[in-house]
């Protein structure tokens, strides 16, 4: 079964304001962070029943070099990112509402 893939604008935006971060940081960490920010996304498409549900409906799964966790849920066969959070800031900056 493939689902399909669609992240909202404001997980874009904060993908994007990671990579000028971490560029900023060291150049070409950014494109770092974003090769696994999408080696996670492929998986995650590959079996997005395996993460666990956090808050009803949004599952989470954490990326495996940079403190990120994706925050996502599934509508039929759509895979839909809300948010890319940093686990480095404060838990209750963590978007709340979708």
């Amino acid at each position: 079964m493939g689902f399909k893939l669609d992240i909202l604008l404001s997980a874009k935006i904060d993908i994007w304001e990671s990579m000028d971060w971490y560029n900023e940081k060291q150049p070409g960490l950014g494109n770092r962070f974003y090769e696994d920010f999408a080696a996670t996304v492929k998986y995650i498409i590959t079996n997005p029943y395996l993460f666990p549900v956090k808050r009803r409906p949004l599952r989470e799964c954490v990326l495996k070099k940079f403190p990120f966790i994706i925050i996502y849920d599934i509508h039929e066969e759509n895979v839909i990112i809300h948010a890319v959070f940093n686990t480095s800031k404060n838990p209750g900056q963590k978007p709340k509402k979708y």
